[in-house]
């Protein structure tokens, strides 16, 4: 199973955030820039909107998303 198909399967194919099953993309909680970019533990499932609010507007904070993570990594295993 790769990193995104664990990523999928640990939020049940919805947004992680929000729980939409609409418009779904792999998100990176630390940018391309961090060494763990590609890493399970830095991926997570984001709808566009909760995506957009995460990077453009900032109403979700990544602190918010790295908790989040943490809790599915946690129910996960």
């Amino acid at each position: 199973m790769t990193h995104k198909q664990l990523a999928f399967e640990e939020t049940a194919h919805q947004c992680a955030y929000c729980g939409t099953q609409e418009n779904l993309t792999v998100d990176h909680i630390q940018g391309r820039d961090h060494d763990r970019w590609k890493y399970y533990d830095n991926l997570i499932i984001l709808c566009r909107d909760c995506h957009d609010k995460k990077d453009h507007t900032h109403e979700i904070s990544r602190e918010e998303i790295i908790n989040l993570k943490r809790g599915l990594i946690f129910e996960l295993f």
